[in-house]
């Protein structure tokens, strides 16, 4: 077992609250009969308990940014963590055309190598964040990424592997001495966290879940040093690992077929406190066990043991077909000033389809057909600029993106349809002036107008004011107030794609790292039938040997037999030194992947 101080993780779950009741979770999602929520006085409690810990202070669920608070928790994880361990920059500013590789590539430049007790472990220092990227991880996106320096996210839109939990050690009749080996090398304890709930502190983070699962007795007081206890002071928690069966090899079970497999003595403890799930038969896999043996019907849609890997790799995290990340359209504001009816007729009728909400600022009276009621609606230029925009700004949802155009601008679908496969960033101010400068989402011959892409929920509008928007002179006195940073130009340009970082078929590749990640990193490119034409290593002792037939060479062969492979694919803990010694060798960055 590892003492807290030795994990690169410590979690603090403030909620089980979650959008799914996925297969054998940790946090029992639909065993509780109402989910709890974390109090904002308990959650200052464990950010300031953490003071002295050197790893990711992780926020966990459930689904965390279903916390009714959750903005004013980050806001005050954000500002009281360790100077030295806040996040330095604002990240994923840009629209995102490859988003998953974008965090994994976020995570990493992040990190570090640190030497904790037990040996050298890669940790992000600072504020962590665990999310399933539901609706209210769209809603959160700007405060995330200006906050946290490492996510861990996970669609659920592909097959990910959970071990059973709910199978109790005695009913598969193991004994106390073997099971004391099991119990203290268990690998989720190693790999995993330990973890503050509302009821205390926990030397692991399942812990934690089964003392609120079945009402126990609560955690350590949550005090500064709390994390600093070693495995012999862990007393009367180690208890809760009798109704824990990560540590078994048994089987993993599909998280998205919703299914607990749950042994005979825990089936009967769920029925103690009325699981709600027990109603529903068809999500639970009551295992059948005969002479310390799991019978083979019960293992049915089960797959082999996988330990601790749940994932094919790092992008199938997410899914781009099924993401909820992306624009589900766009809306319109749109000034006329002097056109005509049927100039601002004929707009509507080229770019109208472009949109699902149009708000149009008049000086006119605009007729539209009473069938596109619902999609269009007209205010009134009473002579003030800022009247009419926040009439039109208030007519408008806060889910989807919205366009401002200073006059009836010709628009290009094309670019807007680029648009809608990108994750974009409510925080950010897209805007391009005409007279200035050129963007691709108006036709490149049009030198008047404004046109900016900006959302209603951005921090920038809260911090601007309603007030101070009704009584501007212009859309540009509301730009300037935007933060700084977060505005760019409104083009397809800016559009920031990490795909070149996704081993992809049919490529060579040299792999930088010769040790467990890249024995990984070896499976990983022979499974999309690609090949690996040499490993290089920082060790001069692995120089001129093989593994599993591939050379492993000095990193200087790597220009030499440059035009041999297409990319290096990082394969080291140690990131951060080794894009270094790639980047002085002289390799672009789109020339180098990193692998998980």
């Amino acid at each position: 077992m590892k003492s807290p101080q030795d994990m690169r993780i410590i979690q603090i779950d403030i909620t089980n609250a979650c959008l799914y009741q996925c297969s054998n979770c940790t946090r029992f999602c639909g065993h509780h009969k109402k989910p709890f929520f974390m109090d904002f006085e308990t959650f200052k409690r464990a950010v300031d308990s953490m003071k002295g810990y050197h790893g990711t202070i992780g926020v966990m669920g459930g689904e965390p940014t279903l916390h009714p608070e959750f903005e004013r928790f980050t806001a005050y994880l954000a500002s009281h963590v360790d100077k030295a361990y806040q996040k330095d920059h604002k990240s994923l500013i840009a629209p995102q055309k490859d988003f998953i590789e974008s965090i994994l590539l976020e995570n990493k430049e992040n990190s570090e190598v640190y030497e904790y007790h037990t040996g050298a472990r890669e940790t992000v220092t600072g504020a962590g964040l665990w999310s399933a990227m539901v609706p209210t991880y769209k809603k959160y996106y700007e405060i995330i990424q200006d906050t946290y320096k490492m996510q861990a996210v996970n669609d659920h839109g592909n097959i990910m592997y959970h071990s059973p939990i709910l199978i109790n050690r005695k009913d598969l009749g193991i004994p106390d001495e073997e099971w004391i080996k099991i119990r203290d090398n268990c690998w989720a304890q190693c790999i995993w966290s330990a973890t503050i709930t509302p009821k205390g502190a926990f030397f692991c983070e399942i812990a934690g879940a089964l003392d609120m699962l079945f009402d126990g007795p609560g955690g350590w007081p949550i005090e500064e040093g709390w994390w600093e206890r070693t495995p012999d002071e862990f007393g009367d928690q180690i208890n809760w690992c009798e109704y824990c069966g990560i540590a078994i090899e048994t089987f993993t079970r599909n998280a998205n077929d919703w299914i607990d497999d749950v042994s005979d003595s825990m089936y009967r403890k769920l029925e103690e406190i009325q699981s709600p799930k027990l109603n529903k038969p068809d999500r639970i896999n009551r295992v059948v066990i005969r002479n310390g043996v799991i019978e083979e019907k019960s293992k049915a849609g089960a797959l082999e043991v996988r330990k601790d890997l749940f994932y094919d790799n790092f992008s199938s995290r997410f899914n781009t077909d099924k993401s909820i990340l992306y624009p589900d359209g766009f809306q319109a504001i749109v000034e006329t000033g002097i056109h005509s009816m049927e100039e601002i007729q004929t707009w509507l009728r080229d770019y109208g389809a472009c949109f699902d909400f149009i708000c149009i600022i008049s000086a006119i009276t605009v007729e539209t057909d009473a069938n596109e009621a619902e999609k269009i609606a007209v205010v009134s230029a009473d002579g003030h600029w800022g009247h009419g925009f926040l009439q039109a700004y208030r007519r408008c949802s806060e889910t989807k993106p919205i366009i401002y155009l200073s006059d009836l601008l010709p628009l290009n679908p094309d670019v807007l349809d680029q648009f809608r496969t990108v994750v974009l960033n409510p925080g950010t101010m897209h805007m391009t002036d005409m007279a200035a400068e050129k963007t691709d989402v108006v036709a490149q011959n049009f030198d008047r107008g404004l046109v900016a892409m900006f959302h209603k929920n951005a921090m920038a509008f809260k911090k601007i004011g309603q007030d101070y928007i009704g009584n501007a002179n212009s859309f540009q006195a509301i730009a300037v107030r935007w933060e700084k940073g977060k505005s760019i130009c409104f083009d397809s340009s800016v559009i920031e794609d990490t795909s070149y970082m996704r081993i992809k078929s049919g490529k060579a590749y040299a792999v930088y790292g010769a040790g467990k990640v890249g024995m990984t990193t070896i499976n990983d490119i022979k499974k999309i039938d690609s090949k690996i034409v040499f490993l290089v290593d920082s060790d001069k002792e692995k120089w001129g040997t093989n593994i599993e037939g591939i050379p492993v060479l000095a990193p200087a062969k790597l220009k030499e037999k440059r035009d041999e492979y297409d990319q290096v694919v990082i394969a080291s803990t140690y990131y951060k030194e080794v894009l270094e010694t790639l980047l002085a060798l002289g390799f672009k960055k789109t020339e180098i992947i990193v692998n998980e």
